[in-house]
């Protein structure tokens, strides 16, 4: 899927649906929210595709997960999207998902280059890599009210101008790293975690 252009799912929406996706490439599409995929109220599974290129004038530049979904991603790479305000790669708003065997580089947002979350989300990430995305605060994940747990992942060379390389989580928000790695993550302040009680 290529080129797509609309207001919310510029390459797919999903809409109280159940649907699966596999061995796709959503590219090059854009929308203002979920600039290559966007689902709400949907159970979704989307395993060995590609997402990449994909531009969202608000959230989520790669795919936006909003208003009770379920995904379980896998085996995707999502990589080069970009968000003008809210997640470069992904905008995941409440929502509970998994995600294992992701490749998520050079997304790039205002908040949350590669994910911005919110809103009684809860999630699980597991054999992950996560490089080169960048932010003005939040390289990696900008979290707010959520509740997301990391496992054998990599963090690797993601930036920040301001707060947190890696993690910027102001507010409630529950992180858990297990068996994680991060190196070559820069920020002015918090080269990898910044958080804040608000």
């Amino acid at each position: 899927i290529i080129n797509g252009f609309t207001e919310v799912g510029g390459g797919i929406l999903c809409e109280d649906s159940d649907p699966t996706i596999q061995n796709c490439r959503i590219s090059m599409c854009r929308a203002a929210t979920g600039g290559g995929i966007a689902a709400r109220f949907s159970n979704l599974n989307i395993s060995h595709c590609h997402i990449d290129n994909n531009f969202a004038d608000n959230d989520g530049g790669g795919l936006a997960l909003t208003k009770n979904c379920q995904a379980t991603i896998s085996n995707t790479t999502i990589e080069e999207n970009a968000g003008m305000l809210f997640g470069g790669g992904m905008y995941l708003k409440q929502d509970s998902s998994e995600f294992e065997s992701l490749a998520v580089r050079y997304n790039s947002a205002r908040f949350g280059g590669a994910m911005f979350s919110a809103s009684s989300l809860n999630a699980d990430f597991s054999n992950s890599i996560f490089e080169e995305n960048s932010a003005n605060s939040g390289g990696v994940v900008f979290s707010g009210t959520s509740h997301l747990v990391f496992t054998d992942c990599q963090f690797n060379t993601n930036s920040a101008n301001f707060f947190g390389g890696v993690v910027y989580a102001p507010g409630s928000s529950n992180l858990v790293f297990n068996g994680c790695n991060a190196s070559n993550n820069q920020a002015n302040e918090g080269a990898c975690f910044y958080t804040v009680k608000e």
